[in-house]
């Protein structure tokens, strides 16, 4: 087995850095959000944030700064976490970031800062500096040079241990001002620096303020005419100027935690600042002839702090949601903070548990996420869930429409007409209760082609010979007409209609009968058509009425091809031919946004081609090929909230004193697989449900049934509710307080959780006096026991608890507190048949008196009996048991630097039946039938066989090159999977060994290596991905999920031959034809740069690459599909060779939930 492509499931969703400015512009601000190596950019408007652009950047980003000189917009300065400073222009036209200069300011030979680097610009926006070595600080001048390039200036200081560096206000035009807050052997003190322009010499500047705040993190420049800066320590406010040092201890200062940013946020008749300390406490600072604190309220952990505009805060956070709130004048609710809104963030994510699709669920994946009082679960599930709320059988009926037929109506729907090859009736609802609606204004003895409200408190019926408009006011008939030929497709918006029979289409106005407006014959027969009214489209002939459709896609039986016209004219625009000789079921126009309209194209045997119109110039130039199911597709589409229809097709729409606005537009997929289709950041993404062959689908919107839909299969019918309309669902349970592990026991269907809470006297209090829901989840339940702690104790301890989580609601059912001093390390389901219940085996640390590591702990066996957790058996360890997993009747441990395996004896007593000790320490082991492998912290991987007879471990393979491993898995018998503290991803390979070799033990041989340039913290077998196509073009039954610290899931799956040589040539030729932002290399990036052991990046695809040119351009593309010599023969099209890559391609981004 070998895992050949990488793909980027859930996208880092930890704020590294955040800046808001006016990038496009004076008259336009913007936020930008570094989300470790993915930028997203906001416009700010009056109702929120309107998301603009996203991007991925090769490389964490670490900070940002902006400037502008002769210029009408600001200049974004980036730095990446391998030193490589950007200077990028927004391009509001084409919507992206131009790379202006960047450079590697890295020295070949340097000392890493101890501290994170810091990127400041000069008040006069002529140079910027940057702290990332010991002892240097790099000036840059941010006047380009012709060639693009920037100067970089060495000003090496004498303070190793800079905590903080920045500009200060300098009253010689010939001088920069720097401050630097450093500490040494004895204190944190603070000086400052001239640096001359002219030959960039350091000189003394004139502060130096020896001996400030012991804990002090920061400093805030004064920009007024006598400059200074503000000193912030843990419970002190310091003043520096040339008056002198003024030192004030504000009473509103919790001093429980250091103050980590603050941001400038007025200037006028006083300074003011905004500061948050690590505990989410946020101030105001106001400096003028006093200094004044006032304490605003708790908010979300601040990894930065950006000031957008009128009084809004954005407060990034790489521990917890980030927020977007609002400063108050008056308090409300005891703060003076409101949240507007929320930006979720899983990282870090510490352990995850993956859950298998049921019949009527969707595949979960669980994550402990947060630290400390941030801690949370998040639930993630890759596609929409649909909650049955009403369900009956009614066999062999094939289609289902809404209507509303109550006047004057409310604007709920109140009807459903459902059909069948030859047959049609009604059934209303009642107070909840549907019963058959006996009235002779429909057609009853004919398949109902199209039902639907229209204009003049109306409803409109098509079926195969005859159309027939209805009046819901008098209940009669307004309008009928018949036709002599078999009427095929129809389309209608309610104010028009647009019918085809055989090769002919007639558009029609609907009033009060039909009036014809427009005929035209073609040379073939239709199999489908649509029509749209595109705000954007420049239709060739003005329409008579707003609502009159200006665009027709249609399709024939003969050709497989689609061709577009306009209206209502008929004028011919574009055409697009198909290779295959499949026959189109459906064609759908969508218009998601005024700058997103497409055209979807069904096919019979399941698959998709998706459209963009952009170009109007060529229409149809830009397509890709998806597969959805093995039936032929319906596409319907609907609006999940809001209002479905507009409110002059509600009858008696002028009696109506509120209507809500239309929802957002979608698209539902019905066939044996049924999926969503939606539009969520520039970009279209296709949602799997957790129903099977759905025949129709139309909402349903009632006061019983509020925003639901309504599915029919060939057995029933269900209204049911849909859930959140993204391909990723992450519901978020908060627990207020960190969790460690977590894991799944099926036989009781709960969770076992393992958290720490940090306690004191004054935190009990707190926790206590806070609602049942808002306290730390081990203390919800109502008999908890209760950790002793000393009254005199002022000092905060670590208090551990196993809780057990319902896995369907996930409420606390009972919790375990261990004792004082005893964490919780590992935790896993233990089923032994011989014993007759399932278990939690729980690993612990206990920390003596003697060290602050853990020298001893114990294997406890949890037993969940009548909502109450009692400790079956136990079985002491010499030393913390880090890990542990369940194999049969036996429990392999990592126990300090030992392999353990223990078994539960006939006397409920573990016993020790076999134990390796040749490790350093032992953090991870998995297991796959007789193998098992081990990683350690120093010693790399070692791989074990387990022998039957006597559960003795033999060693028979083991990597020493790399160490400080942070995750493994076994893939299979001579596959090993494990990643390192430098976020780099192998794979191990056992080899045969050479002849000559005399060794029992073989070295592990590196097949692949690539650099995620994150923390991998655990890998868990499973998938998001599906098989949907007939011919499984790629088998994901091997798939492998990572979970990092920043929040990022990632997956990894094997591709076979050919597929890999071409996807692997593809993004070969796509590095070259791409234009990183920042111009940073990508092998080069993606390579491991680690002190024992270096490799270039090998035999790896990554998916996000590919996927993301394919959904962006395509035109370059083609180019590259051309060179491609091995998997496509000489006579196939360009085309062709397009739609099956992207068929590919499709298929794999199924296990993408961004």
């Amino acid at each position: 087995m070998s895992l050949n492509y990488i793909s980027t499931s859930y996208p880092p969703t930890a704020v590294t850095a955040s800046i808001a400015g006016s990038f496009n512009g004076p008259h336009e601000l913007y936020l930008v959000i570094a989300k470790h190596h993915r930028i997203e950019m906001y416009l700010v408007t009056q109702t929120g944030l309107k998301s603009r652009l996203h991007f991925n950047v090769y490389g964490k980003i670490t900070n940002f700064a902006k400037f502008r000189r002769r210029r009408s917009k600001d200049m974004l300065i980036m730095l990446t976490d391998s030193m490589v400073l950007s200077i990028l222009q927004y391009d509001g036209e084409n919507n992206t970031f131009i790379t202006l200069c960047s450079c590697c300011i890295g020295d070949r030979v340097k000392r890493t800062d101890l501290y994170d680097p810091i990127l400041k610009v000069d008040p006069t926006q002529q140079y910027a500096l940057v702290r990332i070595s010991m002892g240097v600080i790099k000036l840059i001048s941010l006047d380009m040079r012709m060639n693009g390039s920037l100067n970089i200036y060495d000003l090496r200081i004498n303070e190793l241990y800079a905590i903080d560096v920045d500009f200060l206000v300098s009253q010689a035009s010939h001088h920069l001002h720097i401050g630097v807050l450093y500490k040494d052997r004895l204190s944190r003190n603070f000086r400052s620096y001239y640096v001359r322009i002219r030959d960039k010499e350091l000189i003394n500047g004139i502060f130096a303020v020896p001996y400030v705040e012991e804990e002090a993190c920061l400093i805030l420049p004064v920009h007024s005419t006598d400059g200074g800066v503000i000193i912030l320590g843990r419970t002190c406010v310091s003043r520096v100027s040339d008056k002198g040092v003024r030192t004030v201890t504000p009473p509103q200062i919790k001093g429980e935690e250091l103050i980590v940013v603050g941001c400038q946020i007025g200037s006028r008749r006083r300074y003011t600042y905004l500061l948050a300390d690590s505990d989410g406490n946020l101030y105001v600072l106001s400096v003028g002839d006093a200094i004044l604190l006032s304490y605003m309220g708790n908010v979300a952990y601040p990894s930065s702090l950006t000031y957008v505009d009128n009084g809004v805060v954005f407060i990034g956070s790489a521990l917890s949601d980030s927020q977007l709130v609002r400063l108050l004048k008056e308090p409300e609710n005891g703060c003076c903070v409101r949240i507007i809104d929320t930006f979720v963030n899983i990282g870090p994510i510490v352990d995850m548990e993956y859950l298998e699709s049921y019949e009527h669920d969707l595949p979960k994946l669980v994550t402990c996420s947060g630290v400390d009082k941030w801690g949370s679960i998040r639930v993630l599930t890759n596609g929409v869930k649909i909650k049955e709320l009403a369900k009956f059988p009614l066999s062999e009926q094939r289609a289902v429409f809404s209507l509303k037929l109550k006047y004057p109506g409310s604007g709920n729907d109140d009807s459903l007409l459902i059909t069948n090859y030859n047959s049609t009736f009604v059934i209303c609802e009642n107070e909840g209760r549907f019963s058959r609606c006996h009235t002779s204004c429909f057609i009853q003895d004919a398949y109902t082609l199209y039902a639907g409200n229209v204009v003049n408190s109306q409803v409109l019926q098509v079926t195969e010979l005859e159309v027939r408009l209805i009046d819901v006011q008098k209940t009669g008939i307004n309008f009928s007409q018949k036709f002599s030929q078999k009427i095929q497709a129809v389309s209608c918006n309610g104010w028009y209609l647009m019918l085809a029979s055989f090769n002919k289409v007639n558009l029609f106005s609907i009033s009060h009968v039909l009036e014809p407006q427009a005929t035209y014959a073609f040379e073939y027969q239709i199999s489908s058509l649509a029509v749209s009214t595109f705000t954007r489209f420049e239709s060739r002939q003005s329409a008579t009425s707003p609502y009159c459709p200006n665009i027709l896609a249609i399709s024939f039986w003969k050709h497989a091809k689609i061709a577009v016209y306009s209206l209502p004219n008929f004028q011919f625009l574009a055409e697009d031919l198909f290779d295959d000789r499949n026959l189109i079921k459906s064609i759908q126009f969508v218009e998601f946004a005024s700058d997103a309209m497409y055209l979807f194209a069904a096919l019979t045997t399941g698959e998709l081609y998706v459209y963009e119109l952009s170009n109007q110039a060529n229409l149809l130039s830009k397509r890709y090929k998806t597969h959805i199911g093995t039936y032929p597709i319906t596409l319907v589409p609907f609006r999940p909230s809001g209002s479905s229809i507009s409110k002059e097709l509600v009858p008696g729409n002028h009696l109506l004193t509120y209507y809500p606005p239309l929802g957002k537009q979608h698209v539902f997929i019905c066939t044996d697989r049924p999926a969503l289709i939606h539009y969520r950041v520039f970009k279209i993404s296709f949602s799997y449900t957790n129903k099977h062959k759905i025949e129709s689908f139309c909402t349903y919107n009632s006061p019983r049934f509020n925003n639901c839909v309504v599915l029919l299969t060939n057995d029933d019918i269900t209204i049911g509710q849909i859930g959140p309309h993204s391909s990723c669902g992450v519901l978020t349970v908060p627990i207020f307080e960190a969790p460690r592990k977590i894991a799944f026991q099926p036989e009781s269907s709960v969770f076992g959780l393992v958290t720490v809470r940090t306690e004191s006297n004054l935190l009990r209090k707190k926790y206590m006096n806070s609602p049942m829901s808002q306290r730390p989840i081990s203390l919800r339940c109502e008999a908890v026991k209760e950790v002793p702690i000393q009254p005199n104790n002022v000092d905060k301890v670590d208090i551990s608890s196993l809780v057990v989580i319902d896995a369907n609601t996930y409420d606390p059912i009972c919790v375990y507190t261990f004792p004082l001093f005893e964490i919780g390390c590992s935790i896993a389901s233990f089923s032994d048949p011989s014993l007759g219940v399932p278990f939690l085996a729980v690993g612990t640390g206990i920390i003596t008196d003697v060290s602050e590591e853990p020298s001893q702990g114990r294997v406890a066996l949890m037993q969940l009996y009548n909502r109450d957790l009692s400790v079956y058996a136990q079985y002491s360890t010499h030393g913390p048991v880090y890990d542990m997993l369940c194999k049969g009747n036996k429990m392999i441990c990592c126990i300090s630097h030992s392999v353990t395996v223990l078994t539960v004896r006939s006397d409920n007593t573990i016993m020790c039946i076999s134990q390796i000790s040749n490790n350093v320490t032992s953090l991870f082991c998995k297991s796959l039938d007789d193998i098992l492998i081990v990683g350690d912290l120093v010693r790399g991987l070692s791989v074990f066989q387990i022998e039957e007879s006597n559960s003795e471990l033999r060693l028979i393979a083991k990597l020493d090159q790399l160490n400080w491993i942070t995750s493994i898995e076994c893939l299979d018998s001579k596959t090993f999977l494990f990643t390192n503290i430098d976020g780099c991803v192998f794979l191990a390979r056992i080899e045969p060994p050479s002849e000559d070799s005399t060794s029992q033990v073989i070295d592990l041989k590196i097949d692949m290596c690539f650099n995620v340039d994150q923390q991998v913290n655990v890998i868990k077998k499973g998938t998001f991905t599906r098989n949907t196509t007939r011919d499984k073009l790629i088998d994901n039954k091997h798939s492998i999920m990572f979970g990092t610290s920043s929040g990022m899931i990632g997956t990894l799956i094997d591709i076979p031959e050919p597929w890999d040589s071409t996807l692997e040539f593809l993004q070969k030729q796509i590095i070259n034809h791409l234009e990183s932002v920042g111009d940073i290399d990508y092998d080069i990036w993606r390579s491991n740069h680690c002190g024992r052991y270096s490799t270039a990046k090998m035999k790896m695809i990554d998916g996000d690459l590919i996927d993301g040119m394919i959904h962006s351009n395509l035109s370059p593309f083609k180019d590259i599909i051309s060179q491609i010599p091995e998997q496509f023969s000489s006579d196939i099209s360009i085309e062709k060779r397009l739609d099956q890559i992207t068929a590919v391609v499709g298929e794999l981004s199924r296990s993408h939930l961004n």
